[in-house]
């Protein structure tokens, strides 16, 4: 989730850390209970975990940019 991380670029490393671990427990948080609701209802959940992946993902990934420095 982190890849492409240039230390010389970050302002704010501890900002971006909170929201990097906020975003990757919300992550882990979510497909845990898509996986409980799958299992309870005998489900298939392929559909829903990728929904879920992919928002918070995309999310991140323009979120980073609040923590860059502006050059």
């Amino acid at each position: 989730m982190i890849a492409g991380y240039n230390e010389k670029r970050v302002a704010d490393k501890e900002g971006l850390a909170r929201f990097t671990g906020f975003y990757l427990f919300l992550m882990s948080f979510i497909v845990m209970v898509i996986s409980i609701i799958g299992m309870i209802f005998d489900i298939n959940t392929t559909i829903p975990y990728t929904i879920a992946v992919v928002i918070i993902s995309i999310r991140m990934a323009f979120g980073h940019r609040k923590y860059e420095r502006k050059y």
